[in-house]
């Protein structure tokens, strides 16, 4: 529903995972792809992301929280 979002996934830890440098000190992965950095801007300014956030923040540890922005190496 945000237009800059080309796609997301969630999920768990694999209960069976490459053997070497693997975390599994979390609960849920997310992924969301954008094309650019403007498009991560629009992604997070947007009022759907934002009402996400608000309601569950009291739930989030952000003391434990990862983010990793990439870029895709084509």
């Amino acid at each position: 529903k945000i237009p800059s979002v080309r796609s997301v996934k969630a999920g768990r830890p694999a209960e069976k995972a490459s053997p070497d440098f693997v975390k599994r000190d979390y609960s849920v992965g997310l992924i969301v792809v954008v094309d650019d950095h403007e498009g991560l801007m629009a992604y997070l300014k947007h009022p759907l992301h934002v009402q996400f956030v608000e309601k569950y923040k009291p739930h989030i540890d952000f003391d434990t929280v990862r983010v990793f922005d990439f870029v895709d190496g084509k």
